[in-house]
């Protein structure tokens, strides 16, 4: 089985248009185990709701760009009535599977409803857990965790919802129900756009 290219690299148009960073399937899968094994309460992984899964990873991706200038796990997150909602894995929590170049891709969690949970045997039982996350990714997952995790509903709706790349989403396209986020909005204000661009172009996807 080969799965696809960790980015997908098109040069030369990135100040034209939105930038879109290419999504690690592989990655995402064990991020989100790993998200589960550190959100543990009492001992025991959480059950995540698919709200807070979805704001959690969106500051991992912040944190990532900003801390580390690179990307997470990329792909498309796009402006939703309660925050940000990455598309490529909401995709794969709907479907509860995803098939890559026709063969089943295992995920490393479980899907009940609108809850994920990490499987019984991972990591504990798998040689090599995590292998595809670096230092930077887990450290991005904790602190997004840490400063984001013990929040509810309303709270992760009404922080995501400060975020400049969810306004200028929203303000960009108003008549749409999910606007796809500028990756340039997801680093500091403080950074100059030659400089977002510069980081972003060796990622990005012209869209």
């Amino acid at each position: 089985m080969q799965i696809p290219p960790k980015f997908v690299i098109y040069k030369g148009m990135e100040n034209l248009f939105n930038i879109k960073i290419g999504f690690n399937l592989e990655k995402f899968n064990e991020a989100t185990a790993f998200m589960l094994e550190n959100s543990a309460q009492g001992g025991q992984p959480e059950a995540m709701g698919f709200h807070k899964f979805m704001k959690l990873l969106f500051f991992a991706e912040v944190i990532h760009l900003n801390n580390y200038y690179s990307p997470f796990i990329g792909g498309d997150y796009v402006a939703m009535r309660f925050g940000p909602v990455h598309s490529q894995a909401y995709n794969v929590l709907k479907d509860n599977s995803v098939e890559v170049d026709e063969e089943e891709f295992e995920l490393l969690f479980n899907i009940d409803g609108k809850k994920i949970t990490l499987k019984d045997n991972y990591p504990a039982n798998t040689p090599n857990a995590y292998r595809r996350l670096s230092k930077a990714d887990k450290e991005s997952i904790k602190e997004s965790i840490k400063k984001y995790g013990g929040m509810n509903f309303t709270q992760l709706t009404n922080e995501s919802h400060q975020h400049p790349a969810w306004l200028k989403a929203v303000r960009k396209d108003p008549n749409s129900l999910n606007p796809i986020m500028d990756y340039r909005d997801f680093f500091d204000e403080k950074l100059p756009n030659d400089v977002i661009d510069e980081i972003c172009g060796g990622y990005s996807i012209a869209v």
